[in-house]
């Protein structure tokens, strides 16, 4: 590999590995010794990165706690604390749900479905919003305090700067902001459909999120609430069921799991 400090390819392998089993090399221009960590988001952690990673995915895809996941980890032969477990998910996290969101530009349909679905927050009610194609992947979501046009109107800019292109067809149900927020954004460009039950897949879908944050017994900081839902839907949307048939479910899922770390590692 490359010199990570002058870019130079007359580097030279060194026998010594370090501590975690990583190899280590020195450039012959620079005078520097680096190893195959160094300028990556796991340089300097006491973990290998395929911990991390592991560890980021259990968190974010199932319904345990920070406890659950050191226990299970306990059972693989490493150590490691609640309080990793916490700083890792915020820390890789939205570095991990960035990469995801990049990985998927330019690859939604145009027909969008948004909605909104509500969140406590801290005892204070919150608004998520959520956008999905008419094949259910995801354009993009984001948590306000309010649901009024600014919010909707920002929510979404966002989404188009997500895709990377603008609709044919929004779909809303008969939220007011929303009115406003098309006819800011787009004008005549996008063509509004307000529907009452063309978003119903799209409400069953709140029962994700939903169903994730009961187990945490809600957030208590808005910030760390945003970190969390981002990071959780763009995994989800990496392992999303595709076919109803649990044997292909079954099968597919162990393809996800190779395309999640191939993205990280």
């Amino acid at each position: 590999m490359n010199c990570p400090y002058c870019q130079s390819s007359e580097v030279y392998d060194l026998s010594a590995l370090t501590k975690l089993g990583y190899r280590q090399y020195r450039c012959s221009c620079c005078n520097k010794q680096y190893n195959e960590r160094t300028g990556t988001l796991f340089n300097r952690l006491n973990y290998r990165s395929e911990i991390v990673v592991l560890v980021v995915h259990h968190y974010l895809r199932y319904k345990m706690s920070l406890d659950n996941i050191a226990e299970m980890m306990g059972t693989y032969g490493v150590s490691i604390s609640h309080q990793t477990v916490h700083n890792w998910v915020h820390r890789f996290g939205p570095v991990f749900g960035t990469l995801f969101r990049q990985f998927r530009r330019h690859t939604n349909g145009k027909k969008w479905h948004v909605d909104h679905c509500t969140l406590k927050i801290k005892g204070l009610l919150c608004y998520f919003y959520r956008c999905f194609d008419k094949q259910g992947n995801l354009v993009d979501v984001m948590l306000s305090d309010s649901k009024d046009y600014e919010s909707a109107e920002q929510f979404l800019y966002q989404c188009v700067d997500s895709a990377g292109f603008e609709p044919d067809i929004i779909t809303t149900d008969q939220e007011a902001a929303f009115l406003v927020a098309m006819t800011e954004v787009f004008g005549n460009r996008v063509e509004h459909r307000v529907s009452k039950y063309k978003n119903n897949r799209l409400e069953s879908w709140h029962r994700q999120p939903r169903s994730r944050v009961r187990p945490m017994k809600s957030f208590k900081n808005p910030l760390r609430a945003m970190v969390f839902l981002h990071s959780f839907e763009e995994l989800d949307q990496i392992f999303r069921n595709r076919t109803d048939n649990r044997s292909a479910r079954r099968a597919a899922n162990s393809e996800y799991f190779v395309k999640y770390c191939n993205l990280l590692i």
